[in-house]
């Protein structure tokens, strides 16, 4: 009987924990969306951010200002680029004048696309792409930044310490509880067929 009660426990604390990571992971990742929304927006409604994508060198400014801003958000990427998908700016310098990699057509409606997708540099990443508009309506850049989603597990990996530590004493309270109640059971059966 102590066995299988410890057992059930056994199992309940293995789904718990493991509903607990789902959970986590999954607040991570829509936490790395809103904050890649965040950023992108930010950066993209910036004083000076349209005016240096319709300048005749967009790099020279947008290029300082995208680094600046990626260091300050802990981001993996802030990329400013033309409508066509040619970079305006990238944390790799050399990768300036290349076409984007990921969709960011739907990002031209002036909603906010958002996508996980595989970056060759940064591999798995969390990004938002959002439109920079001019004042006849027109798009006149694009701003997208990304969060990788390795990063996103080392904030769950974090945690995971602590939840397999409660997980155990959780198990040994359990153990003990049930070591003691079937302890008394046994004596308070035995004390009744003595008498």
């Amino acid at each position: 009987m102590f066995l299988l009660q410890l057992l059930v426990v056994a199992v309940l604390a293995g789904t718990i924990a493991a509903t607990f990571v789902f959970e986590a992971h999954r607040q991570a990742v829509q936490e790395a969306y809103d904050r890649s929304l965040a950023v992108s927006e930010t950066f993209a409604n910036a004083p000076g951010t349209r005016e240096a994508m319709e300048s005749r060198a967009p790099s020279r400014v947008l290029q300082p200002r995208a680094e600046a801003t990626r260091r300050a958000a802990h981001v993996a990427y802030v990329v400013a680029f033309d409508p066509n998908g040619i970079r305006w700016s990238h944390s790799d310098a050399s990768l300036i004048g290349g076409h984007v990699s990921g969709a960011f057509a739907p990002a031209f409606s002036g909603e906010p696309f958002q996508e996980t997708f595989d970056s060759t540099l940064f591999g798995r990443a969390v990004d938002t792409t959002v439109a920079v508009f001019g004042e006849r309506g027109e798009v006149v850049g694009l701003v997208s930044v990304g969060i990788t989603v390795q990063s996103v597990k080392g904030v769950v990996m974090r945690e995971l310490p602590l939840l397999l530590c409660l997980v155990a004493v959780s198990l040994v309270i359990a153990a003990d509880g049930t070591a003691l109640v079937s302890r008394r059971l046994l004596a308070h059966t035995a004390w009744g067929l003595r008498r």
